[in-house]
């Protein structure tokens, strides 16, 4: 790394990426918490619901992605590239009492969001972690091109009756 030239106060780093490639970074240092070309505010902090909330979210999103991975390996024409062992494991995770079955992964997801709503939830909380079980199903399929297989969107619809049931009794 080489530290580069001073341009009208502003310090410009050199980084070195590999053979004859070298990013800029020019821009002096603001304190944290503030952006780029808008008016020096703050951020402001996030409350712990909106944290928890972002969280379950990005549980959401790998728990969907795990899912539909298991159920593409295990109903693959092309088992013949996995081992025996392999095959039949992919097949166990997606089957009804498997880790990624509709019915253990819609309890797992929804345990979680009790959990992260709290012992006495109320009821915009409970709906923001709808909301955001909601994107990270959504940015699961971005992630697999719009490829979910039809038991992700089963536990989904379970997970939501769920919450149904929950927003029905606060």
């Amino acid at each position: 790394m080489t530290v580069g030239i001073a341009r009208s106060a502003v310090v410009s780093l050199q980084f070195v990426q590999g053979p004859g490639k070298v990013s800029e970074s020019i821009g002096p240092r603001r304190p944290r918490g503030y952006v780029i070309g808008s008016p020096i505010e703050p951020i402001q902090p996030k409350s712990p619901i909106e944290m928890k909330a972002e969280a379950y979210c990005r549980i959401a999103e790998e728990a969907f992605v795990g899912q539909a991975k298991a159920y593409i390996n295990a109903t693959d024409k092309v088992i013949s590239e996995l081992s025996k062992d392999d095959a039949e494991r992919n097949i166990q995770e997606v089957s009804e009492t498997g880790k990624y079955g509709e019915t253990a992964l819609s309890e797992k997801l929804f345990s979680y969001a009790q959990a992260y709503a709290g012992s006495t939830p109320s009821q915009p909380d409970v709906e923001r972690i709808r909301e955001t079980f909601t994107w990270g199903f959504e940015d699961a399929g971005r992630l697999l091109n719009r490829r979910l297989p039809d038991i992700s969107f089963r536990t989904f619809n379970t997970v939501l009756l769920k919450f149904d049931e929950w927003l029905a009794k606060l």
